[in-house]
């Protein structure tokens, strides 16, 4: 029954103490020297496809998927 309250009492201060008000800075550099193949909005999101020479090509591609929140 003590491993309970313990428990209880860490998560409710964890979940209190973890949250913050503060807005960072949103700059998004994760693309950048990335060029963009194709891009969709599905329901609330924007997904982008990205490589980096640009194009896809038979055998072993290296492709980046972008998930943000559609304004």
């Amino acid at each position: 029954m003590n491993f309970i309250k313990i428990f209880i009492t860490l998560f409710v201060m964890g979940f209190l103490l973890s949250c913050s008000g503060k807005k960072g800075d949103m700059t998004n550099t994760d693309t950048e020297g990335l060029t963009l193949l194709n891009s969709v909005q599905v329901d609330h999101f924007n997904v982008g496809l990205f490589t980096e020479s640009g194009e896809v090509s038979t055998g072993e591609n290296h492709i980046y998927i972008q998930v943000t929140k559609a304004k």
